[in-house]
């Protein structure tokens, strides 16, 4: 998924959320709350139904399944936090409107839940693109390595010859003397 639609997506569901707490505090819904409920949930159908194509237009090549399904944790990760939204938003649907009386932790449970998936999906994502960045910088350090290597050996062999111990030369001063 890209950085752009998942920016947009955590702003989505911080903005709804931040919707939802100003409904609590304030009250001024009057007696037809269930229309931002249906719209609300009209845009979270959207999202869901944005991720499933994502889904199916990412289809692996035949040889390429772990990298698919590596790729895919993303985007099941999106629907599950969608859905857990959508728990939150019909429970505190029926908290408000039908009136019904249960704990705040309750009702809280699924967007708590959302919110730990999301910082589990995040935190996962900054590691790996760490241990690929020290890795890239590993590699880049053992090849500047390996080629400062073959530097100095090239210079010792392209040494100049009074430097260098003449094998012949050795054996007739050894056999003269």
């Amino acid at each position: 998924m890209g950085f752009s639609v998942r920016a947009l997506t955590v702003w989505f569901l911080l903005s709804v959320n931040v919707v939802f707490i100003a409904m609590n505090l304030d009250s001024n819904l009057g007696e037809t709350p269930i229309v931002f409920f249906v719209a609300v949930w009209i845009v979270d159908a959207l999202l869901l139904v944005i991720d499933v194509l994502h889904i199916w237009a990412n289809k692996p090549e035949a040889n390429d399944w772990r990298s698919y399904v590596f790729h895919l944790r993303g985007y099941f990760t999106m629907a599950l936090v969608i859905l857990a939204k959508f728990a939150f938003e019909l429970l505190y649907f029926f908290r408000k409107v039908m009136k019904t009386e249960m704990p705040i932790y309750l009702f809280m449970l699924p967007l708590w839940v959302g919110l730990g998936m999301m910082t589990l999906e995040l935190g996962n994502h900054c590691y790996h693109a760490h241990i690929t960045f020290g890795a890239r910088l590993a590699a880049a350090a053992a090849k500047t390595a390996t080629a400062e290597r073959r530097q100095s050996s090239r210079d010792e062999i392209q040494a100049a010859p009074e430097d260098r111990m003449d094998l012949t030369g050795t054996l007739a001063e050894a056999t003269t003397d």
